[in-house]
């Protein structure tokens, strides 16, 4: 008898293979021929407002009571896109700081996430680099509440705006917004972590799937440090560690 793991992996490159073939068809992938999906701004910023929305819905209060999201500019200086937390308390607030990855949210391939240090004679700063610089923010800012604002680095699939393949087949499911294969949130407070963090050195996250638990495990990897593993949550995790 073939191992469940076995058949299940078999079935994802099956329907991967069967997915290539509808990405090439005329007219179903709105980025014409490009393996890089034009939309992947305007996705990250309609992934954020719809994670601030579904917070709200879940903690079951007005959005302006719940939600706080800084601009663009000002998010480079304080590390996080997304404040999550109920107003009429000061017990804890989650700081998120959302990352869109263009890829089919079934993939069991690992999310390599790099961040990288700025070179002083260059004035455009990298996604690498960026990267960097707002989970600094984000470490600080929880070192300076004492443990108060959990930081989150959140990453979520999405390859198009509607995740075109599946459009018109009725035997495929897109992962919900709140399954660990759609938003995967990364916890930042881990001390070993946030030492590695404050040296300025490069360093990388990398998430890997358990295909036969659905569940996603990360390790950051560096030069100086052996792998830290770090843990993952999904966002229904996110609401639990709000009312504890």
């Amino acid at each position: 008898m073939v191992p469940a793991k076995t058949r299940l992996d078999a079935a994802v490159h099956k329907a991967a293979a069967q997915y290539k073939e509808l990405d090439i068809q005329p007219g179903m992938n709105p980025c014409g021929l490009s393996l890089d999906c034009g939309n992947i701004e305007t996705m990250e910023d309609l992934l954020v407002a719809a994670t601030g929305n579904w917070f709200s819905r879940r903690l079951d209060m007005p959005f302006h009571e719940v939600v706080y999201a800084p601009n663009r500019k000002v998010e480079t200086h304080c590390g996080f896109d997304l404040s999550i937390g109920r107003l009429n308390t000061m017990k804890k607030r989650l700081r998120i700081q959302n990352k869109t990855v263009t890829r089919w949210c079934d993939q069991t391939d690992p999310i390599v996430l790099r961040a990288k240090l700025k070179p002083k004679d260059r004035k455009n700063t990298s996604a690498d680099e960026r990267l960097l610089l707002q989970v600094k923010c984000l470490c600080k800012l929880y070192q300076d509440s004492e443990g108060k604002s959990q930081p989150y680095l959140l990453v979520q699939q999405c390859y198009c705006l509607h995740d075109y393949r599946r459009m018109g087949r009725r035997d495929l499911k897109s992962p919900a917004l709140d399954n660990q294969l759609r938003s995967m949130a990364i916890d930042l407070s881990d001390e070993k972590f946030r030492k590695l963090v404050a040296k300025d050195v490069a360093w990388k996250f990398q998430l890997d799937f358990a295909s036969e638990q659905r569940r996603v495990k990360c390790r950051v990897l560096s030069n100086i440090e052996e792998p830290i593993p770090l843990t993952v949550l999904s966002l229904k995790d996110l609401v639990g560690q709000l009312e504890k």
